[in-house]
């Protein structure tokens, strides 16, 4: 027998939008807020860390902005099983536009 499972539909207008952070050309920080950057382990709670998906990357690629301590840090994945760290900025806009003159 099939399961039935009872969600919610809620209209899209009803639905928060993303956050963004900074925009550079097409690139643009969206502030991820899954519940988890804080919360990975106790010491993680007394800092502020911030997560931001950058979308506008190229195709099949995947990068994030992770903010800790005053400090911006740049991270593509290239595919699953491979990541490329692409430095440190002071804010997430620098960030950005540091990953926009690596794409072009």
């Amino acid at each position: 027998m099939p399961q039935r499972f009872n969600f919610e539909i809620v209209p899209i207008s009803e639905v928060p939008m993303a956050k963004s952070a900074a925009k550079v050309l097409d690139l643009e920080a969206v502030l991820v807020d899954d519940g988890q950057a804080s919360a990975a382990s106790p010491g993680m709670r007394d800092r502020r860390v911030m997560c931001y998906e950058v979308i506008g990357a190229p195709p099949g690629q995947k990068v994030w902005i992770r903010q800790e301590d005053g400090k911006c840090h740049l991270v593509r994945e290239l595919c699953p099983s491979e990541s490329e760290w692409l430095g440190e900025y002071p804010s997430v806009q620098d960030a950005l536009q540091a990953l926009s003159g690596k794409l072009n």
